[in-house]
């Protein structure tokens, strides 16, 4: 749910229309007025609506001030990584998010984003740990728990993505994503029989081009790289198809 910009015109404002002044304001009384001071907790609303609305650099300001009233609660931290992240500043951006999680900050949108910026930045392994320590809170999270298969994947893990990927396909209640994710790990692990018929229920008929040359890319041998490929080539061939066919036919003639 957005949060929205609250109004930074005093309470007392609309009183001033019927009440005449005191004579001779000083000009500080007159900068109060206008300028209240803001709980904590109006900060880091005024922080996350600037995020929610583009304005990610004024955000900072707001945030800023509520760290300075309490330095010890994660909240504005928490914002305060999405600020960073939203300017594409992400190391800074990861520096309050783990700040805010040295705070003792649980929450999942924490987890999330900060993972998502240590994956933007490749740096899985501590992609990984954030992930993992997200799961030690909530082990039910299949959303969590695929991302982590990915990032586990991407890092060479195949084994412990095969069994993350295998968790999230039966807790999730839509797991196609998660099937398509599986079957790839099966075929990168050479466990072409098991990836071949989560293909076959997702994609009857036939693999996307791309997808396709992804999973071809998979085998050793010609001959059951071209077997695979007759299997899930969309048909009639284009002239790309035509030419990896080809291509692979020449391999197993060799």
């Amino acid at each position: 749910m957005k949060l929205y910009l609250l109004s930074l015109i005093a309470l007392g404002a609309l009183a001033c229309a019927t009440t005449p002044p005191p004579p001779s304001p000083s000009s500080a009384s007159v900068s109060q007025s206008k300028a209240p001071n803001r709980s904590y907790e109006s900060l880091v609303k005024i922080g996350r609506t600037y995020c929610d609305q583009g304005k990610a650099t004024k955000a900072l300001k707001p945030l800023k001030s509520a760290i300075s009233q309490d330095p010890n609660r994660p909240e504005a931290f928490v914002v305060m990584g999405y600020s960073f992240a939203a300017q594409k500043k992400l190391a800074e951006s990861a520096a309050a998010y783990e700040k805010a999680r040295t705070l003792g900050s649980q929450q999942r949108r924490l987890f999330q984003e900060l993972s998502s910026v240590y994956d933007i930045q490749k740096k899985y392994a501590e992609a990984i740990g954030v992930y993992e320590a997200w799961l030690e809170i909530d082990p039910n999270d299949s959303e969590m728990r695929h991302e982590l298969s990915l990032s586990l994947l991407l890092t060479g893990k195949i084994p412990q993505a095969i069994a993350g990927l295998e968790q999230v396909v039966k807790q999730s209640k839509e797991p196609n994503q998660a099937k398509g994710d599986l079957a790839y790990a099966y075929a990168r692990s050479g466990q072409h029989t098991k990836a071949i018929p989560l293909l076959k229920e997702l994609f009857p008929k036939g693999l996307p081009y791309g997808l396709l040359i992804e999973f071809v890319q998979t085998y050793e041998r010609p001959k059951e790289a071209l077997a695979f490929f007759d299997v899930f080539a969309l048909q009639p061939l284009d002239a790309n198809h035509a030419k990896i066919r080809a291509h692979l036919v020449g391999l197993t003639q060799k």
